[in-house]
């Protein structure tokens, strides 16, 4: 597993905090910055900092299966999230929902999760 980084370009807060929602659901859910550069903490921002205590806390709750999913790829192969064109590889729109992601927290459907980041500026 190669970590993420959940933002790495020059920060203000709209992209700010839909990016730290969005890297919630990384494996490695991290924020890096370099000397120097504009900050880029949650905490810098009001809304920033709103939108990583939710998506934080979202995280942490779906933690456990989480971590099944890891557990069940690594011990019976697949995978923890794939996108969703790859499960419709026949469906034209399906193609179209490239940020999509189909989240595969335990092994029956019913637990599965969709979700679609909204992380550019004009959504």
């Amino acid at each position: 597993m190669t970590p993420s980084p959940t933002l790495g370009i020059r920060a203000v807060h709209s992209p700010l905090d839909r990016w730290l929602a969005a890297g919630a659901f990384y494996t490695f859910a991290r924020n890096h910055n370099t000397l120097g550069a504009t900050p880029q903490e949650a905490y810098v921002w009001p809304a920033a900092a709103a939108a990583a205590r939710s998506a934080l806390g979202l995280r942490l709750a779906l933690l456990p299966y989480l971590y099944t999913a890891h557990h069940t790829a690594h011990t019976r192969g697949g995978s923890v999230a794939r996108p969703v064109w790859s499960l419709q590889p026949d469906d034209p729109q399906a193609h179209d929902a490239q940020l999509q992601t189909m989240d595969f927290f335990c092994t029956g459907t019913r637990h599965n999760v969709l979700r679609q980041p909204a992380v550019s500026l004009n959504p």
